[in-house]
């Protein structure tokens, strides 16, 4: 197994490879460098090592205060950045030396729209000329609410651009990523004739090209093929419904034990949950909250933004505190 994201910053031990490679994007050059680290899993049942390989890209567009922006606003190049990444993370199984060789026989496990141009690449570039033809594609939807969209052109001073500026020989496949948007979305409303609404939604691109789809879980995979849920890509994901599959999260059932579990101040199981009062009294006393074991505690584990429901909460408060 091998990883690979961009490299944000500094990681402890990781090591330069010495490999570089470089991409056209855009007009100009673009080196990147790989970074390696091994990180060991103990053995298998016939007595061999495993474990898994941590690749690490490295470029200046990576080494910013954000990932993707700063102060609520996405970097103006997030569209060569992610670029650039893809087309390094298909090249990693091919130039990195990793405890065992990859080679080109391998699945790629592309998440979200960031890595959406990889399954188009691998089509576009690779497989055409015979290369990477035993490899796949998995593409996997965490959230249809971000979808990588980028208008074409980015503004009206600029020249459209096309697939050629992300370093493909012609546009094959640029219908995949293409979406136009309804007059009364775009920006100038239909008064400009300039605005045609053209855009890129990497997201759909992934969708469309990758040999399969996953998300994260049965009942997202229907959801997103709805029309409140798949946030105009609907119709996009139902298209693919045969290649779709949920596949539910899950936990590591050892490391959550709250039989074993370190973190917790008092062990209980299902079969004496009376340390279970314990570790809520703990918790009402870390968090300065009266400690009463008839007082229910109410939590909110994620992100505050609309996908999440956090207005159904919001609308709940009064009968939650009733």
């Amino acid at each position: 197994v091998m990883t690979v994201i961009p490299m944000y910053g500094e990681y402890e031990g990781v090591m330069p490879t010495g490999i570089k490679r470089s991409f056209g994007l855009f007009g100009s050059g673009h080196e990147v460098q790989y970074f390696h680290k091994w990180l060991p899993l103990g053995l298998d049942r016939w007595g061999n090592e495993t474990g898994v390989d941590h690749v690490f890209v490295e470029h200046p567009c990576f080494r910013r205060p954000g990932m993707y922006g700063e102060w609520g606003r996405d970097y103006d190049d997030n569209l060569m950045r992610f670029a650039l990444f893809s087309w390094a993370s298909i090249e990693a199984p091919l130039c990195v030396p990793g405890e065992v060789p990859f080679g080109d026989n391998v699945i790629y496990l592309a998440n979200d729209w960031q890595t959406g141009l990889v399954p188009l690449i691998l089509t576009s570039h690779y497989r055409r000329h015979r290369a990477l033809e035993n490899s796949r594609c998995i593409f996997v939807v965490h959230n249809m609410g971000y979808q990588g969209v980028y208008p074409n052109p980015p503004n009206w001073a600029q020249p459209k651009f096309g697939l050629g500026d992300f370093g493909l020989r012609d546009q094959a496949y640029y219908d995949k990523l293409l979406w136009t948007f309804p007059v009364d979305e775009r920006p100038s409303k239909g008064r400009d004739p300039r605005d045609d609404g053209e855009a890129i939604k990497l997201l759909r691109g992934g969708i469309e090209m990758a040999d399969r789809v996953v998300t994260v879980a049965p009942s997202y995979k229907d959801e997103m093929q709805s029309h409140e849920g798949g946030f105009g890509l609907h119709d996009t994901a139902r298209g693919r419904a045969y290649h779709l599959d949920g596949i539910l999260n899950g936990i590591d059932i050892k490391e959550w034990d709250p039989a074993t579990d370190n973190r917790l101040q008092h062990h209980y199981h299902s079969d004496d949950m009376h340390n279970k009062t314990l570790c809520k009294q703990a918790l009402q006393a870390e968090l300065g909250l009266d400690q009463k074991a008839d007082t229910p505690i109410v939590a909110f584990i994620g992100r505050l933004a609309p996908q999440k429901g956090v207005d159904l909460i919001e609308q709940v408060f009064g009968w939650l505190m009733g």
